[in-house]
């Protein structure tokens, strides 16, 4: 909560000092597109710690080995921002652009497993002679999967080329604060076994694999708290130059690499790489 009330006041005091610089116009833009981001999850003993009472995280899983995999992550972000224009010239527009960014997010945390594989029997091809080995084959892993919902204050400082043109680049600066609410954990447990078969010429092929077990355990999750340093980079389109309506519409797209500084479920500060991408923008002028 301070440091959203830390944002609005930099925020205000920013848009002071746009009234103070030749204040222009201001338009509307909403924007659709997608986040992506690595994941870091917890151990087994974090979880456990977090999840006493837990069916899964107590049994006995020292056999499991964690695949300490990377996992990147894709999902929907939206942006609805308002703009106020700086001084501009036929070359140059400097722009604030403030907004709230949403983000349904899931995120696929960390995975143990364990797998092994006995020889079973050995078929001779009656044509070739080729031998095909048969092994016996069981394995077993636990997953996390973290997903909620974000919703961020968003603040950015602009730079648009050729502002009168058709076309139009921008970048600059923009820093994000937010709250992630509505998480929760799913755990899933799953075994399986059957038999596979290998040939000197052929990677190995699976062959009639059957569930052994499936468990599911899904938790509600503690408020999460995250920040996040971006440069936009986009283009900007104007549909029109003659048309009084038209011409004070745009369409854009964005792209942000970024730096995530988010708490985890321990209260612990991750710093996630990652990228936004406004697939789609529509912006209208004042």
């Amino acid at each position: 909560m301070k440091n959203t009330i830390l944002t609005i006041a930099l925020c205000l005091g920013l848009v002071t000092s746009a009234q103070q610089e030749d204040f222009g116009n201001v338009d509307f833009s909403f924007s659709g597109g997608f986040m992506g981001n690595t994941s870091q999850g917890l151990t087994l003993e974090e979880y456990r710690s977090l999840h006493p009472n837990s069916p899964i995280l107590n049994k006995d899983l020292s056999n499991l080995s964690n695949s300490n995999d990377t996992y990147y992550n894709t999902s929907p972000l939206f942006n609805l921002d308002y703009g106020f224009r700086l001084k501009k010239n036929t070359n140059l527009e400097r722009k604030i652009r403030i907004g709230i960014s949403y983000r349904n997010y899931s995120s696929d945390n960390n995975g143990y497993y364990y797998s092994d594989s006995n020889p079973y029997d050995t078929l001779t091809s009656s044509q070739s002679g080729e031998e095909f080995y048969i092994d016996s084959s069981y394995t077993e892993s636990l997953f996390f999967e973290s997903y909620g919902q974000q919703l961020g204050l968003d603040f950015a400082y602009l730079f648009y080329t050729n502002p009168n043109g058709r076309w139009s680049f921008y970048t600059g600066f923009g820093a994000e604060l937010g709250i992630g609410f509505n998480n929760k954990l799913n755990i899933v447990q799953t075994s399986y076994s059957g038999t596979s078969y290998n040939s000197n010429y052929y990677a190995p092929y699976i062959n009639d694999y059957e569930t052994n077990f499936y468990e599911e355990e899904t938790y509600n999750q503690n408020n999460t708290y995250y920040g996040r340093l971006y440069a936009p980079i986009g283009l900007d389109f104007r549909i029109s130059k003659k048309h009084e309506f038209w011409k004070r519409m745009h369409l854009y797209t964005e792209f942000k690499p970024m730096v995530e500084i988010k708490s985890n479920e321990l209260k612990d500060v991750q710093f996630n790489p990652g990228f936004g991408w406004s697939t789609f923008g529509l912006r209208f002028e004042f």
